[in-house]
C-alpha cells in the first residue's frame, strides 16, 4: 500500500463574489451540470421569490437531491432594515442535511458561508461533518466573509472565481485526484 499523497486541489472550496453579483444562477447552473453529468450531489442553492406587495423577496432553499423548497426568510415590513434570514429556519435546514449526509455524495453544495457561519451557526456543523467524511464542499462567500472563511478553514480551503469553467475544473480535479488515490491504494 502507497502512503496517501497530499491533494493538489482542496476538499473546501468557496467561489467569492461581489454584492452585486447574481451568484445564486451560478451556483444553479454549476449543480446542474453536474447533475446532468450524473454525480451525486447533496446541499441546497438559493433563490428569491419577488413579495407582490413590494416588500424584500422570499429566499428560499432548493434542496438537490429532492428538489423540495424551504423558506428561509422572515416577512419583514416595507421600511425594514435588518438582516431577514430566520435564523430557525436556518437550523432546521442545517440539522436535516447533516443527518443526509453519506460517502457516496460526490459533491455537497452549500448555498453561502455569510454570517451566521462566520459566527459558527448555520450551515457551519454540515461543512464540518461532510469534510470529515472527506465529502468536497462548494459553497459561496461574498466579500465582507471572506475573512471569517479564511479563518475556518486555512489551508484546508481554496477560494474560485465566479467562471463556471474553472468551478467545474476544480470539481474535475478533485474526482480525478479521488480515483488516482483509490487506485493508488488497491
Amino acid at each position: 500500500m502507497h502512503p496517501k499523497q497530499e491533494r493538489k486541489r482542496k476538499l473546501l472550496a468557496a467561489i467569492e463574489y461581489q454584492k452585486d453579483f447574481n451568484i445564486d444562477v451560478l451556483l444553479d447552473t454549476v449543480a446542474l451540470n453536474l447533475k446532468v453529468r450524473g454525480n451525486y450531489l447533496a446541499g441546497y442553492t438559493q433563490y428569491e421569490v419577488k413579495d407582490p406587495k413590494g416588500r424584500c423577496p422570499v429566499m428560499k432553499l432548493r434542496n438537490l437531491k429532492t428538489d423540495e423548497t424551504i423558506r428561509i426568510s422572515q416577512a419583514m415590513g416595507i421600511e425594514s432594515r435588518g438582516c431577514r434570514m430566520d435564523a430557525g429556519a436556518l437550523a432546521d435546514v442545517s440539522g436535516k442535511l447533516v443527518n443526509e449526509l453519506e460517502p457516496k455524495i460526490q459533491l455537497l453544495i452549500i448555498n453561502r458561508f455569510g454570517k451566521a457561519e462566520t459566527e459558527g451557526h448555520g450551515f457551519r456543523n454540515v461543512i464540518e461533518e461532510a469534510f470529515a467524511m472527506e465529502i468536497p464542499i462548494l459553497t459561496t462567500v461574498r466579500a465582507p466573509y471572506v475573512e471569517g472563511w479564511s479563518s475556518f478553514c486555512g489551508e484546508l480551503g481554496e477560494t474560485l472565481p465566479t467562471m463556471p469553467y474553472e468551478i467545474l475544473n476544480w470539481f474535475d480535479e478533485i474526482k480525478l485526484e479521488e480515483n488516482t488515490l483509490a487506485t493508488m491504494e488497491l
